[in-house]
């Protein structure tokens, strides 16, 4: 905007001249020959030329707010942004339904879709779109907001629990790409809008990096809060405003990274192991468990799958024969009794085969299988993140391993149990028959990752994931009854059809195997 110099005889000219000439023209103002016809002029300009400055200046005052659109903010709202990462994080309806429960709950035997597999070679089946979907998900729902809030609080001290808030969450989803494809976009990553260093096709980094950075980020910014500064307030609808509550996330979800690469990089791992237990500042009991709120406006992708009729998965015979066995009594949580044992008067659980051919479940029906448990099918129930019982078996695989003074592997394994079984309501009593009887601790991982995995069930099929891949463990079956040995399970989901056509060039570099399910990401067994 030019800005007027009153005492510029020449420019106060310039402005006026064509002006009082269109409106002399036009007969606005008209004067008559003789010798005050100067002052007249004069006079007259100097009102309309007011009058024009006026208008002129009040014009670029309000030019800005006239055309400013109230519904598109030039400065995004931080609250906003940490609300929309931490929901659009917690689990989506389209992704969640096709990646965690259609495909890795199955992978994962927690459960088995009745219709079978059509034909054999598509048991492990995962279509390009469902990878585009959750890449998408998560890159661009969930990071790009994360990303655009620590833009906007970085080195501001007054916003610093937001900014905290923000790494943490970030470090929770990019642990969870990572873990589904190993090496991913992540130092160059989130910098498609980002002016002059805008990367449309950014490098991929090791998983290794990442791991070593995430580790790094989840103990910095956990360091970083302060209760002075400002709350998070109703923004965070994950541990409503409650820091603590994000201390011990982000220290138990570094617990279970580090307990990850323990077989990769043991020193790295120790070395996190051993300040996290002598801190012991972790989620200590099951009122600390970190849960997503899910409620009716904003239901759990489990329970809208099965209220809109679509889910055809039951749960898995792997799943309700394991319950069986071991008297466990938690079967009437995970399953129903089949509707045709409450017929005949009896109580019959009956899971549905996993990987079995569509030809050979002809005598399999929602009639004469189980169901899955009620529990789990309410909008309201909540999304376990990261759990106490999951934590204690976290500590009782370190204790195993021999790593950070982690104590009795006995005394966590049962602890993990007990949580577990007590977030059912289950008696002491039958919690303490079960714990002397079947539950009995071996000393051994697998019976300690079974336990933990039982605890995934129907709550997160990704952990499930990376823990079979991570130990071999659970034994799942194959339709035969046969172990199914690592050689012949998914390690990881392909690279998304998107990124190989639009970022060919980095995903090609990542090297051979790409494009498959077989090649094992770098914590793997």
């Amino acid at each position: 905007m030019m800005r007027h110099n009153s005492s510029s005889k020449y420019k106060l000219r310039d402005l006026c001249v064509k002006p009082l000439r269109a409106l002399r023209e036009t007969g606005f103002i008209s004067f008559r020959p003789g010798k005050n016809h100067k002052a007249l002029v004069s006079k007259t300009a100097y009102i309309i030329i007011c009058c024009l400055l006026s208008f002129n200046w009040i014009g670029c005052e309000k030019f800005e707010t006239i055309n400013t659109n109230p519904n598109a903010p030039t400065i995004t709202n931080p609250d906003f942004l940490l609300t929309e990462s931490l929901v659009k994080g917690a689990g989506q309806f389209g992704s969640g339904i096709h990646t965690e429960i259609w495909t890795l709950m199955l992978w994962t035997q927690q459960m088995a879709d009745i219709n079978g597999v059509p034909q054999a070679g598509q048991e492990y089946a995962y279509g390009g779109s469902y990878s585009d979907e959750q890449w998408r998900a998560w890159y661009s729902s969930v990071l790009s907001n994360t990303s655009e809030l620590q833009k906007l609080t970085t080195n501001d001290p007054y916003l610093v629990n937001q900014n905290s808030a923000a790494r943490i969450w970030q470090a929770y989803i990019f642990h969870k790409i990572t873990d589904l494809w190993g090496d991913i976009p992540y130092s160059e990553a989130l910098k498609g809008l980002n002016g002059t260093e805008q990367n449309l096709t950014p490098t991929y980094d090791r998983q290794e990096d990442i791991y070593t950075d995430l580790l790094f980020e989840l103990k910095d910014a956990a360091s970083e809060f302060d209760a002075n500064q400002k709350e998070l307030g109703t923004a965070d609808v994950l541990f409503s405003s409650n820091i603590e509550r994000w201390i011990k996330f982000a220290n138990s979800l570094r617990l279970r990274l580090a307990i990850r690469i323990s077989g990769a990089n043991r020193t790295l791992a120790e070395q996190h192991i051993t300040e996290l237990l002598l801190e012991d500042n972790l989620i200590n009991n099951n009122q600390e468990t970190a849960l997503f709120p899910f409620n009716e406006t904003n239901p759990s992708p489990f329970y809208e799958l099965y209220d809109l009729g679509q889910g055809m998965r039951n749960p898995s015979e792997f799943l309700v024969d394991l319950l069986a066995n071991n008297h466990d009594p938690r079967m009437p949580f995970f399953a129903e009794q089949t509707s045709e044992s409450i017929v005949l008067g009896d109580t019959i659980f009956r899971g549905v085969p996993n990987l079995e051919l569509s030809a050979n479940l002809s005598s399999y029906s929602d009639f004469n299988t189980s169901a899955v448990g009620p529990f789990f099918l309410k909008a309201s129930k909540p999304g376990v993140l990261i759990s106490y019982a999951e934590v204690c078996f976290l500590k009782a695989e370190a204790a195993l391993l021999g790593m950070g003074g982690a104590g009795s592997a006995q005394t966590h394994y049962e602890n993990g149990i007990t949580a577990n079984m007590e977030t059912f309501g289950i008696p002491p009593q039958l919690i303490s028959d079960f714990l002397t009887n079947a539950g009995t601790f071996d000393q051994t991982l697998q019976q300690i990752i079974t336990q933990k995995w039982l605890t995934f069930v129907f709550n997160d099929a990704y952990e499930a994931f990376a823990e079979r891949r991570r130990t071999g463990y659970p034994e799942f079956l194959n339709p035969q009854g046969n172990s199914i040995s690592q050689s012949d399970y998914p390690q990881r989901l392909a690279y998304p059809p998107s990124e190989v056509n639009l970022n060919s060039t980095n995903v090609n570099s990542v090297g051979t195997g790409i494009n498959d399910f077989e090649s094992k990401v770098w914590w793997a067994n």
